[in-house]
């Protein structure tokens, strides 16, 4: 007997029955194709309601190698502290901080640091990251690929002069040099492979009081990229970098320069009193 005849046969002997033996029978027969379109309707309804109802983002920050951060896996009150300095309406606008990151100096050593390379370099390339900051070898790595902006360009005059013990420049005439070369080499070697420096020599040459800041004096064409953030006011507040020196910067390809001014800001002098 075929199963159409079977129904059919099943169907007949309901005659009679009431609306309790019809759903019984429905449920036995159609449970499975039933329970697989409510699933799928269940997942059409939540990515549609996700869609609608996400937020656009302010800005995107993302911190590798920080110390101690088991007292900053909860963001939310930094999150809430930043949107408070950039006027940011978290009702209206989100702001995205991962302080979980790591990445060690000297080169990715397993395939979640190198999928977090990938990220970031996506990110970048997708103008979807706004600061970056880092442990210096890691920081420097990035400026030598051009990934940051200069900040007198985005500083206002006061904040420049704040800052300008304490940049750190990159000779955009070597960079542009290198970027070039870089064209006929693969996009898979790092600077590790570049300078020949083991791990352990990368880490020492970072730590404070080791780490040797550039003179923009011997430069062709000095651009302050980044804030060395050892020495800020808040850093007693929040300890991002201690025995390494770190760095902050803001994203060449940032969509949201203003917001972004004003996280660098607060992480150099903490939130508004």
């Amino acid at each position: 007997m075929s199963i159409r005849d079977e129904i059919r046969e099943q169907r007949m002997s309901l005659k009679g029955k009431g609306v309790k033996a019809h759903v019984s029978w429905f449920w036995s027969y159609y449970k499975w194709p039933v329970a697989i379109i409510i699933l799928s309707l269940i997942l059409v309804i939540s990515v549609v309601y996700s869609i609608v109802t996400r937020k656009p983002e302010a800005a995107n920050v993302i911190m590798l190698n920080v110390e101690g951060q088991s007292s900053l896996l909860n963001t939310d009150p930094i999150v809430e502290d930043i949107a408070d300095k950039a006027d940011v309406v978290l009702d209206e606008y989100s702001i995205s901080l991962d302080m979980s990151g790591h990445l060690t100096p000297g080169g990715a050593t397993d395939s979640a640091e190198i999928g977090q390379q990938e990220r970031i370099v996506t990110y970048i390339s997708a103008k979807n990251l706004d600061v970056l900051a880092c442990d210096a070898y890691n920081f420097v790595s990035y400026a030598n690929i051009g990934a940051f902006v200069d900040l007198r360009t985005v500083l206002s005059d006061e904040e420049i002069e704040k800052y300008e013990p304490y940049f750190y420049y990159v000779d955009e005439a070597v960079v542009d040099a290198e970027q070039d070369s870089a064209l006929s080499e693969s996009s898979e070697e790092d600077s590790s492979d570049i300078t020949g420096e083991t791990q352990e020599e990368a880490e020492a040459s970072e730590k404070v009081g080791t780490f040797k800041m550039p003179d923009p004096s011997k430069m062709e064409n000095p651009e302050p990229v980044g804030i060395v953030l050892n020495d800020a006011p808040y850093s007693k507040d929040m300890p991002l970098y201690t025995e390494t020196t770190g760095m902050i910067g803001i994203v060449s390809t940032s969509q949201h320069m203003e917001t972004s001014v004003a996280i660098v800001n607060y992480f150099w002098e903490g939130p508004d009193k």
